[in-house]
């Protein structure tokens, strides 16, 4: 009984990744622009990575305080890395013309 109930609680990170996943497919075949797509699917990757991270933090290195804290520290890094591929994909979809303003 203990594993399913724990089976349960971890199933949203699954849930999650499978989402990330799924959407990160689907841009790679709807996106044309080849930067945009790119800097998608790399904040993609880095969201499976978040849920990655938190699931071993939680799973594998619970009893491991340093490690524990150090895994919660590593969870800058997809953040920071969804934040400037978002970031890219909007200054790629700036055109020269939208840079100056039609008077």
């Amino acid at each position: 009984m203990a594993n399913i109930n724990e089976l349960l609680y971890r199933m949203p990170s699954v849930i999650y990744c499978c989402v990330v996943a799924a959407w990160t497919y689907t841009v790679s075949e709807r996106i044309l622009h080849k930067r945009i797509r790119f800097y998608l699917i790399l904040g993609g990757i880095a969201l499976a990575s978040l849920f990655a991270l938190r699931e071993c933090r939680w799973v594998f290195f619970e009893d491991n305080t340093s490690l524990s804290n150090l895994l919660l520290y590593a969870y800058y890094i997809p953040i920071f890395i969804v934040s400037v591929c978002i970031l890219g994909a909007s200054l790629c979809s700036i055109t020269h013309s939208d840079l100056f303003l039609s008077v």
